[in-house]
């Protein structure tokens, strides 16, 4: 998609943490009127914590991880990774967070889903960094082929409520883009009649997880966009909006 396809489009993006949006900023130098808009903040499990619970690295053949946000701490073995492990992820953005420490992904989830990266792994143990908040489907499926998972939390994930500024700039909107399934669950807390205005614009969302979750709410997804790069959501705003 060219920016001229995007020239005077409202773009909402609903993301979780604070801080310079990179994707806002190329939607814009591709000629959106792109905003985002904060649904939720980020809150780490301390470094001490985290390699407590993990303890010895090497006792596990896989880690898995399913966000920028478990991807990110990496970084605390990326210094001394053991040859042994193998690296799996859900999708390009996590690939290139953990490829920006230094260390190389084995596997990637051929349907962009934390369930089809389960079908990726064939043994294990396997040591899965994950929010509090996430979403059962990878260890289930290990489980269920009697693959040994160990899930340790990396990170909290704490809504921040829409307020009524929030909700009235969602409603103007062109098309909203949701990057997450909690992105979507924030629109859906919203009363009536926010929720209601803002289930007329057209929702791209980021990756078949997000897609699925919104589904699950009856909410109308109207693209998904393949990629969290600007290329990506871009040609799925241009799809959302028929051009």
């Amino acid at each position: 998609m060219t920016g001229l396809l995007l020239d005077g489009v409202r773009v909402e993006v609903l993301r979780i943490g604070s801080g310079p949006d990179a994707l806002v900023e190329q939607l814009c130098r591709l000629g959106a009127d792109a905003r985002s808009l904060e649904v939720g903040s980020v809150d780490d499990v301390p470094d001490a914590d985290l390699l407590r619970r993990v303890r010895r690295l090497d006792r596990f053949e896989w880690v898995v991880v399913t966000s920028k946000n478990a991807a990110r701490r990496l970084t605390l073995w990326a210094q001394e990774w053991p040859s042994t492990v193998r690296i799996g992820v859900v999708g390009p953005a996590t690939a290139v967070a953990v490829e920006s420490l230094g260390l190389r992904v084995s596997a990637r989830a051929a349907e962009g889903t934390a369930a089809s990266l389960a079908d990726e792994i064939a043994s294990g143990p396997v040591l899965f960094l994950a929010s509090a908040n996430a979403r059962p489907d990878l260890p289930d499926r290990l489980f269920e082929r009697n693959v040994d998972v160990d899930v340790v939390t990396t990170y909290a994930l704490h809504p921040r409520p829409i307020s009524p500024d929030g909700a009235a700039r969602l409603a103007a909107a062109d098309v909203l883009v949701a990057m997450s399934p909690s992105a979507v669950e924030s629109i859906y807390r919203l009363g009536e009649p926010e929720r209601t205005g803002i289930a007329a614009v057209p929702l791209v969302a980021i990756g078949p997880t997000t897609d699925a979750y919104a589904r699950s709410f009856g909410w109308p997804v109207a693209s998904v966009a393949q990629g969290r790069d600007a290329d990506a959501v871009a040609d799925a705003i241009g799809a959302a909006l028929g051009r």
